[in-house]
């Protein structure tokens, strides 16, 4: 049933399917913290430019289940959301679940390599002179216990809190419905 419900957001995700995904959502679907929670607001989100690639990211971020609420079951997208470290600032972490993203020596695809950083929580350099060309060229200072720091693409690591899609499942056999696609805290 998981496994069904993910290949079809897959799905829709690769086709950009629209009309798919708004009849997947909630009516009060929650797209933000100070929104109505509407279809409306919804369809508009998702006709903004940026929204499939951020769903994308959603989606390629993995799924974990949670079967401990009253109402149902869970699953969450990415799954970092849901199996964040307790102890750890969602704030003031990131996290790669890109397979193949690597920590390199420097800001550029040629530089050497020095770790491989799937599933790592990394931590991200402050702002420091050149920060801000730094982030404009896609690119960001991290560090990361036992790997040591380097440079990694922006595009492949992550907030814990960036957006993330929550499906619910109210009984079991019940469609899964998405109640909530939203960034932020």
């Amino acid at each position: 049933e998981v496994r069904a419900l993910i290949a079809r957001v897959e799905a829709i995700a690769a086709a950009r399917d629209a009309e798919a995904l708004t009849a997947l959502a909630a009516p009060d679907i929650v797209t933000s913290f100070g929104g109505a929670g509407t279809l409306d607001e919804f369809r508009a989100l998702v006709s903004e430019p940026r929204f499939w690639d951020d769903f994308g990211s959603v989606v390629a971020g993995g799924a974990v289940v949670s079967d401990d609420w009253t109402d149902g079951s869970r699953v969450f997208l990415p799954a970092a959301f849901e199996t964040w470290p307790a102890d750890l600032d969602p704030y003031e972490f990131l996290y790669s679940d890109r397979p193949g993203a690597l920590l390199r020596a420097g800001p550029s695809e040629g530089a050497p390599v020095l770790a491989p950083i799937h599933e790592a929580i990394l931590a991200e350099v402050p702002y420091f002179e050149g920060w801000n060309g730094l982030y404009e060229a896609g690119w960001a200072y991290l560090c990361a216990a036992p790997l040591g720091c380097g440079f990694a693409r922006r595009s492949e690591v992550r907030s814990p809190i960036d957006w993330r899609a929550v499906f619910l499942q109210a009984a079991p056999s019940a469609p899964w419905v998405l109640e909530t696609f939203v960034a932020g805290d």
